[in-house]
């Protein structure tokens, strides 16, 4: 192999290796960029975790995990203000809730849903 070719693989080679280290430095994290201004309602919210600005995210979040359609255990995210007294009324909501409560209150919305059916 030529001095030049060496050079030019060298070259190659750190290149991916800066921009597979890119990658998966930004690649693995879901940040919120921006809130959603609606009130959703507490039977909707399954769980919920902070965002903090101080790592790769560059806003401070509550991330609720939500259900999308109230007869369905299908779930997505949506990011609300921290700051906002409706979100600590959930998330205070959402902590003192047990495991319990919880079936208790899925049983409900299955019967619900049933009715809706029907």
């Amino acid at each position: 192999m030529t001095m030049a070719a060496s050079k030019n693989l060298s070259l190659s080679l750190a290149f991916l290796a800066i921009a597979i280290g890119i990658s998966q430095a930004f690649g693995s994290y879901n940040c919120c960029i921006k809130y959603d201004k609606r009130k959703i309602p507490a039977t909707r919210i399954e769980s919920y975790y902070r965002q903090d600005s101080t790592g790769v995210c560059n806003i401070n979040a509550v991330v609720f995990e939500v259900r999308t359609n109230p007869c369905k255990t299908t779930t997505g995210i949506v990011c609300v203000d921290p700051n906002q007294k409706w979100v600590n009324q959930r998330i205070e909501a959402l902590d003192k809730r047990t495991e319990r409560s919880k079936k208790k209150m899925l049983k409900k919305l299955k019967k619900k849903c049933r009715r809706r059916r029907n």
